[in-house]
């Protein structure tokens, strides 16, 4: 739900002018099977160069090809593993949309 979010408000930051350009697109698992091989043949093909997503992005089946940003929702469940695998499929950035937890001295 908070991938779909980040999605329209990207798209809307963007603008009607570099929108279709850079072709920001969903990936999730909760996408139907059709929806998501399309969106999942965007981020292969070169034509999605930012791609919003959540653990669906690591997917063995998912590849990247001229990627400008990744945006990860549930970012608490990604590990360095994770981030690595991203980096290794070819995206140069990636962005967080979970906040970190927060820290609370113990001496408060």
């Amino acid at each position: 739900m908070l991938a779909g979010q980040h999605l329209r408000s990207i798209t809307r930051m963007l603008g009607p002018q570099l929108a279709p350009r850079l072709m920001p697109t969903l990936l999730t698992g909760q996408l139907s099977a059709p929806e998501r091989r399309r969106a999942a043949l965007r981020v292969a093909a070169g034509q999605a160069l930012i791609v919003v997503g959540t653990h669906a992005l690591l997917s063995a089946s998912t590849t990247f090809a001229d990627l400008g940003l990744v945006v990860v929702d549930e970012q608490h469940r990604f590990g360095v593993e994770q981030r690595e695998t991203l980096r290794a499929k070819g995206s140069a950035r990636t962005r967080s949309c979970s906040r970190p937890p927060r820290f609370r001295a113990p001496w408060r």
